[in-house]
């Protein structure tokens, strides 16, 4: 539609929108030899040691903020796994302890074995979910990818405008938006690169923690990979 100036013509817009749910995680601890076997520590490839779960799986969906961890005092008197809170009287929270021993119901060695790996480490606990060590020489139940990171909104937007000048030449301005709406959206947790999170890594306070953005985790902080608004300008020349 031509008008004065052809403010009325020459408009177009396009945009980009992502809605994808979050990435997987599971525990994979890489430090203490639970299995008594040494793979944990393997050259090539290290052997998976997960930890036993209870509760809803989504209870433990990452986020910006860590999973509430317990854990036992070393000789020196610091926590086993820093950033916890420790066990009041050196006694586990009564759910950690009926998690820990309830997969191994009806065998009182493995029982025992149990209680003793919680009192040796720690637990996690969120809303109505528990996560425990196994017992020495067993593997847990949260097998590989159980738990989720959060979901990833995205919409980047651009408007351009056109002016023709002749048949052969015309002026465009264009203005991007990269995450328009300003949404904050977070990694999976810090892992081991195949979505293994290790929770007794010596950071325990951040097990669970989704602490950065998208394209900060992924060491690729350019323009519409999940970093705050940005906003572009462009003019060009078609000839």
């Amino acid at each position: 539609m031509k008008s004065p100036g052809q403010l009325l013509q020459g408009w177009s817009v396009s945009g980009i929108i992502t809605l994808q749910g979050g990435l997987p995680w599971f525990p994979d601890d890489g430090v203490n030899d639970l299995l008594g076997t040494g793979e944990f520590a393997g050259t090539i490839s290290a052997g998976v040691q997960t930890w036993n779960y209870s509760g809803p799986r989504s209870a433990f969906t990452s986020g910006p903020t860590a999973i509430p961890c317990f854990t036992s005092l070393d000789p020196k008197g610091n926590p086993i796994l820093p950033g916890c809170t420790p066990y009041v009287g050196g006694l586990p929270p009564a759910a950690c302890v009926t998690t820990a021993q309830a997969p191994y119901a009806g065998n009182a060695q493995l029982m025992q074995l149990a209680a003793a790996s919680l009192a040796n480490l720690g637990c996690y606990v969120r809303g109505g979910g528990v996560l425990t060590p196994p017992a020495f020489g067993t593997v847990g139940n949260a097998s590989r990818n159980i738990f989720r990171s959060p979901k990833y909104y995205n919409v980047d937007l651009s408007i351009a405008k056109e002016w023709k000048f002749k048949e052969r030449l015309t002026a465009q301005l264009r203005v991007e938006f990269f995450n328009l709406f300003n949404r904050a959206d977070f990694s999976i947790p810090d892992s081991t690169g195949s979505g293994g999170v290790d929770p007794n890594s010596g950071s325990g306070g951040n097990f669970g923690c989704s602490c950065t953005t998208a394209d900060v985790f992924g060491n690729n902080p350019v323009l519409g990979s999940g970093g705050p608004r940005h906003i572009q300008f462009g003019l060009k020349l078609l000839f």
